[in-house]
């Protein structure tokens, strides 16, 4: 498995672990990303003004302006986050529509 690989298995592993232990939330700009391992490090996740996704981290800052597409473990984290979400009110959905037939 080449480098890149790795690092992106890696990458993706950290991020689900960051959503599923709560540690984004939504603001009203973007998401506040904790750190699981540095209670008092906040990222912020946001959307530039061109639509770009961006993350306050240094790794993102470095590794962004070689590749536009780079996603950082906090921006990956959001997005499982957000797929938690959906998942839930979909969930949520179907027991409303479980529980109306049983009235």
């Amino acid at each position: 498995m080449n480098t890149t690989i790795k690092n992106l298995n890696v990458l993706t592993k950290r991020a689900k672990l960051i959503a599923e232990m709560g540690l984004v939330a939504r603001e009203e700009q973007g998401f506040n990303v904790k750190s699981p391992t540095n209670h008092n490090e906040n990222l912020r996740v946001w959307r530039d003004e061109k639509g770009r996704v961006c993350c306050s981290c240094a790794d993102f800052d470095r590794q962004s302006q070689g590749d536009l597409r780079f996603r950082c473990e906090h921006i990956l984290a959001v997005k499982y986050f957000l797929e938690q979400l959906s998942e839930t009110l979909q969930i949520q959905q179907i027991e409303k529509v479980l529980l109306s037939f049983h009235l």
